[in-house]
């Protein structure tokens, strides 16, 4: 049976900062991306509960020291990672 998805995955190893409220902030790595999300690896580190909006910085694709920063929630847990999801702007 094949997995359906609204939004395909790429692959990464893109490098990213989360930061949530109270576990404070940490630097990860992306396994995968898409259009509505991504699933990170949190390297063992504390986990911000299901429904909680967290702030990621993403690295500047050019290299030239500009980053992004996007408001996610988290969706899910999996094994070695969690998947996060795009916030919606207001």
């Amino acid at each position: 049976m094949s997995e359906r998805r609204e939004h395909p995955r790429v692959s990464s190893s893109l490098e990213i900062e989360m930061r949530y409220t109270i576990e404070g902030k940490a630097k990860i790595k992306a396994r995968d991306v898409s259009d509505s999300g991504m699933f990170v690896f949190t390297n063992g580190g504390p986990i911000p509960p299901v429904g909680s909006v967290v702030s990621v910085t993403l690295p500047d694709p050019e290299d030239q020291g500009l980053s992004s920063t996007v408001d996610m929630k988290v969706v899910r847990y999996e094994g070695e990672g969690v998947g996060l999801e795009f916030v919606a702007e207001a």
